[in-house]
């Protein structure tokens, strides 16, 4: 998922974080290295969740229907 240098990197600030607090440079980049592939794959993926939601419409009627009989 992650590059070699990211990975290195994370790991690098991890045992930084074991022994002292971050500063918030330190912790503006944690958050930028994890999320920056995850934002791309996100997009990735978002054809594919909006397929499957459109693929099955909920009747309303019959829902209610269902719901009033219990």
């Amino acid at each position: 998922m992650y590059s070699p240098e990211t990975v290195s990197r994370i790991e690098t600030l991890r045992a930084i974080a074991a022994t002292r607090k971050l500063t918030m440079e330190e912790n503006v980049e944690v958050v930028r290295l994890i999320r920056g592939d995850r934002v791309g794959a996100s997009y990735a993926s978002s054809g594919a969740k909006a397929k499957k939601a459109a693929s099955a419409p909920v009747d309303g009627e019959a829902l209610l229907a269902k719901l009033m009989e219990m």
